[in-house]
Order: structure tokens, then C-alpha cells, then sequence
């Protein structure tokens, strides 16, 4: 099989690319092996050289993840090249990533990683994870995610590596999956602290984001609040993902108070209940809501108005009711707001006016008694 999708390198040629395993080409370690830098003769390419280490276990290791790796493909994992199996030696060449790993772009590099490429690395693991958890024939539990098998390509997209630990999980008649150990399922690379996404540290405002898929299978898993407790403990959080999930409680307030560097909040479609917790209104960094798609009620509260720094909005699809808050206009940063299908009544507060950068607003299927002002049509932004 392999044969069919990769090429089988020689071991002259890889040892050729690396300078015969020259000391000055090692670019990482891992439990298994060594990774070279690689720079092909024919053709030029750079390339990144895996070397099994020299025991029972690495060569089984690297085996396996030959066996895994070797079926996938996603935009957002590492690709693999192909391999060598001569004189004793496994080898396997991938792709070489520009940026290097997670860890040091985040911990050793004098460049803070700016926001916006650490919300593009969180999302592209986050849609890797989906691909191995949800969409692949056999369910692939990868079993090692840390920053350090995060990589990141020369556009600082998520490029997820290192196999060695990974295993499928067979997918029963019945269609659902058979874990033959208990760590062998989707929440022990989602949900293990010790395999969050990135890495925090001591005065540190590094990204930690927590994505929670649910199992592919007919009902959706029930996430437990025993889970989600222990993300309220952990300040530094600005990023945190928990859409689509089978929550059925409401949003913790008395939590939420706790993240106050959050500047991500995604909770959309999972079941939560009841009204928005005024809690939510004090996150003051918070740049991105979306509660859309649960079953909320209540009211919009004035306190909206607090999130100054806010740029997108979602609360379409719940069942919010009442006037919108004159406050709304105090978002003057926001760029997307849609409060599609609820039971908002009244009318438009004219303070929309204010909201100069707005790009896209969505109003549909409210209960207004009153016509939308044709004053919004001043909102140059908007798209039509």
C-alpha cells in the first residue's frame, strides 16, 4: 500500500541529505527518534528526515505511525514524503516546516506570536483533531498532543505531526467505535491537561484552547460539568472552544467570572439553557461571542454595552426576548452582529447609528413591531 501512495527513499540519499546524519542537521528530538534537516540532491527540496532510534520500542513506534499517517490526508497535518527501510535503519521523510514548532514560536522565539496567528493555530488542530476524531474510516486517536507536535508552515497554519503514539479504533457494524483501552478515545487528546493545545506557563498571556468534539455516533455525548469545572481555574485562558456539544445546563456564570483575559468564547449549538449570565458582559477583553444556536432566553441585557472590545456577536437561534439595549451601540469595535431568530420585540434603538465598522447585521425572523429605521442605510460598511 505504501508503495502505492509514497516514495521509497534510499538510505544514500537520505544520508547524503543530511550530511551522513551530521549532528549540525538535528532540528528535534522525540522519544523515538531524531529529525534531521534534510536538503535532497536531485531535486533540491528541503525535507525533514525522522530516524528511528535503535530499540524494540522505536522501531514499533515508528511502524505504527507509518501504518497511520500514511492513510491521512488533511490540510493541517504534517505530510508525509515518503520512507526508507535499508541496513537496519527506519526512516521517514516529511515536509519541512518553516516556523518550526509551537513551542518555540511561543517560548524561545523573541517575536510575540501575534493574536491573530495564534487563533489560526488553535482552529487548524481544532479541524485536524475533527478529521481524526470524526471524518476518517477508522477513528484516529492521536494520544500526544502538545505544542511541541504542533508545526507551523511558512503561513503559520497548524500542521499536526508526530504518529508515533497515535492508534485507530475500528469502526462496529453498529457504527460505533471499539475502544480497546481506556485511553483510547477522542476526549483523551481533547480534554487531557497535559494535551491541551498550547502550552501556558508562569506570566505568560500564551493561548490555551480546550475543543470538544463529540463522538461520531447516533446521539450526541453527554458533556459532563465535571469536565468543563476545571477551565474555570485557569486565568490565563483566552481561548475557549465548546461549540457543538450536548451540554443541556446553563452557562456558569460564577465560572466565566473567573477567565478575565478571555478573548474567544464559542458555545455555539450546545444546548445551553436559561439567560446570559451579566458575568459574560464583564469579560472587558473579549473580541469574539457566539452563543448562537442553544436554547437561551431572557433578555439582552444593558450590560452588552461593557464589551467595548468586542468585534463579532452571535446570538441568532435562541429564544431572547425584549427590546434590544440602547447599550448596543457602545460596541462601536463590532463588526458582525446577528441576533437572527429569537423573540427580540420593539424596534432597532437608533444608537445602531454608532456602530460605524458594522459589516454584516442580521435581524431576521424577530418579532419587531416597528420598521427598521432607514437611517441604517448610513452604515456605509454594511453589505448588502
Amino acid at each position: 500500500m505504501f508503495s502505492l501512495l509514497h516514495y521509497g527513499f534510499s538510505y544514500e540519499e537520505l544520508k547524503l541529505a543530511t550530511k551522513g546524519f551530521n549532528s549540525t542537521r538535528i532540528i528535534g528530538h522525540g522519544a523515538f527518534g531524531t529529525v534531521y534537516k534534510g536538503i535532497l540532491s536531485d531535486t533540491g527540496g528541503i525535507v525533514a528526515v525522522k530516524r528511528c532510534s535503535h530499540n524494540g520500542q522505536g522501531k514499533a513506534e515508528f511502524l505504527s505511525e507509518l501504518s497511520i499517517i500514511g492513510t491521512l490526508r488533511h490540510r493541517n497535518l504534517v505530510r508525509l514524503q515518503g520512507w526508507c527501510h535499508e541496513k537496519g535503519e527506519i526512516l521517514l521523510v516529511y515536509d519541512l516546516m518553516p516556523n518550526g514548532s509551537l513551542d518555540k514560536a511561543l517560548f524561545e522565539s523573541r517575536k510575540v506570536l501575534p493574536w491573530s496567528h495564534r487563533r489560526k493555530i488553535l482552529l487548524g488542530v481544532a479541524s485536524a483533531l475533527a478529521y481524526l476524531h470524526q471524518e476518517c474510516e477508522n477513528q484516529v486517536i492521536h494520544r500526544d498532543i502538545k505544542s511541541s507536535n504542533i508545526m507551523l508552515d511558512e503561513g503559520f497554519n497548524a500542521r499536526l505531526g508526530d504518529f508515533g503514539l497515535a492508534r485507530q479504533v475500528t469502526r462496529c457494524n453498529d457504527g460505533f467505535f471499539s475502544y480497546e483501552l481506556e485511553d483510547w478515545n477522542s476526549t483523551s487528546d481533547c480534554c487531557s491537561w497535559d494535551r491541551v493545545i498550547c502550552d501556558s506557563r508562569p506570566n505568560s498571556r500564551a493561548v490555551i484552547a480546550l475543543y470538544l468534539d463529540s463522538l461520531q455516533s447516533p446521539e450526541p455525548v453527554v458533556v459532563s460539568s465535571s469536565v468543563l469545572a476545571p477551565l474555570f481555574g485557569i486565568k490565563s485562558l483566552m481561548m475557549l472552544i465548546l461549540s457543538s456539544n450536548h451540554i443541556q445546563s446553563q452557562i456558569a456564570g460564577e465560572g466565566i467570572a473567573n477567565l478575565g483575559n478571555l478573548v474567544h468564547l464559542d458555545l455555539m449549538q450546545s444546548n445551553f439553557t436559561g439567560s446570559i449570565p451579566p458575568q459574560v458582559f464583564h469579560l472587558r477583553h473579549l473580541q469574539y461571542l457566539d452563543l448562537s444556536g442553544n436554547l437561551l432566553t431572557g433578555v439582552l441585557k444593558p450590560e452588552v454595552g461593557y464589551l467595548q472590545k468586542l468585534r463579532i456577536l452571535k446570538l441568532g437561534d435562541n429564544f431572547i426576548g425584549g427590546n434590544i439595549s440602547m447599550e448596543i451601540g457602545n460596541l462601536t469595535k463590532i463588526q458582525e452582529l446577528s441576533l437572527r431568530n429569537n423573540h427580540f420585540s420593539g424596534g432597532i434603538p437608533l444608537s445602531v447609528l454608532n456602530l460605524k465598522g458594522l459589516k454584516v447585521l442580521d435581524l431576521r425572523e424577530n418579532l419587531f413591531s416597528q420598521h427598521i429605521p432607514t437611517m441604517i442605510g448610513r452604515l456605509s460598511n454594511l453589505s448588502t
